[in-house]
């Protein structure tokens, strides 16, 4: 709960800071489906607008299970729509498949 707080507030303050005023960031988020229901519409906006923003994400999680739909969860698939690259890790041989890894890692 203090997680979701504290990156609510920092994405408050980015998306209010003025042009003029702004600098780049990087943001590092871990168990993304924790945040999906209190900070998605936020991520999602300010992935849409990578540059107007000037904020650089990494996004991890382990699967597409800890999110309400899976695979389908509209939040996921926007996550990973908007990153240009995504590193799947994972410890099991020949695993290829998106939602089979471990741990997916994504960032733009």
């Amino acid at each position: 709960m203090l997680a979701n707080l504290i990156l609510t507030q920092y994405l408050g303050v980015v998306m209010s800071t003025p042009l003029h005023l702004r600098r780049k960031r990087f943001c590092l988020i871990d168990e993304l489906p924790v945040f999906s229901e209190s900070c998605g519409p936020l991520l999602e906006e300010m992935c849409r607008q990578i540059r107007k923003f000037q904020t650089s994400f990494v996004f991890m999680h382990q699967g597409s299970s800890g999110f309400p739909m899976r695979q389908q969860d509209p939040f996921l698939m926007t996550i990973l729509d908007m990153c240009r690259e995504k590193s799947l890790l994972s410890p099991q041989r020949g695993c290829g498949v998106l939602w089979e890894a471990d741990c997916i890692i994504s960032w733009n």
